[in-house]
């Protein structure tokens, strides 16, 4: 989904219409997490989403739709596997398995898992709002990190586990750099989405400049 000012065309403005493209995401991601960040009721978002997803066929994108809206309402799985695209099939996968689920918060756990394994990152992590977050939990664990507090069973449960990720996916400092820019530029491409066409165009070359600071992190690690 790309939005153009009224009356411009990708023509007359190449290198903005580039910059508003990096901030693109797929038509029914897009619808979806419009639903839920304009209802505030968690039941009605849920119906406003399933919705839109049994509207749309099959895909990775619709796939990827549905992994923000368990991580966004923190379904359960019986839930989720209640839900199906137009046509009623899943060509992707007949069923939701846990990998799958994983999947959708992968990113999400390795930054925090990075962040447990490497304290200089905190300072970075703080940067980021909990909104950067889709998962209820991992917006808790953030807070923990920079602001402190008690943890609880599931936070301590939740430490544990990404001790154990960072060690063994070898989350290093420059690695957990990498993952924080791209939860950066994930909320970006949120906003831009949705933006208002004059702030399209900023949220875009802010995208680029993220995505140019990811590749120089790649280059220094090769």
């Amino acid at each position: 989904v790309v939005t153009l000012p009224k009356g411009q065309d990708p023509a007359d403005a190449p290198t903005g219409f580039e910059a508003r493209l990096a901030g693109a995401e797929s038509y029914v991601v897009y619808r979806v997490r419009l639903e839920l960040e304009r209802t505030p009721d968690k039941q009605e978002a849920f119906v406003r989403a399933r919705e839109v997803l049994q509207r749309t066929e099959d895909s990775p994108d619709w796939q990827d739709a549905l992994r923000l809206l368990s991580g966004r309402l923190n379904l359960p799985k019986e839930t989720l596997s209640s839900l199906a695209p137009k046509g009623g099939v899943r060509t992707i996968t007949q069923e939701l398995s846990p990998k799958m689920l994983q999947k959708g918060d992968r990113l999400e756990r390795d930054a925090l898992g990075a962040c447990v394994a490497n304290s200089s990152l905190v300072k970075l992590l703080a940067e980021l709002s909990p909104e950067h977050f889709d998962a209820p939990l991992h917006r808790r664990f953030r807070d923990q990190l920079v602001v402190g507090g008690d943890d609880d069973g599931d936070l301590l449960e939740l430490k544990a586990e990404l001790d154990a990720r960072a060690a063994r996916e070898g989350l290093d400092e420059r690695v957990g750099q990498q993952l924080l820019l791209r939860l950066r530029e994930r909320r970006l491409k949120a906003e831009a989405a949705h933006a208002e066409p004059r702030l399209q165009q900023e949220l875009g070359e802010a995208i680029v400049k993220v995505r140019g600071a990811i590749e120089e992190l790649s280059v220094e690690r090769t």
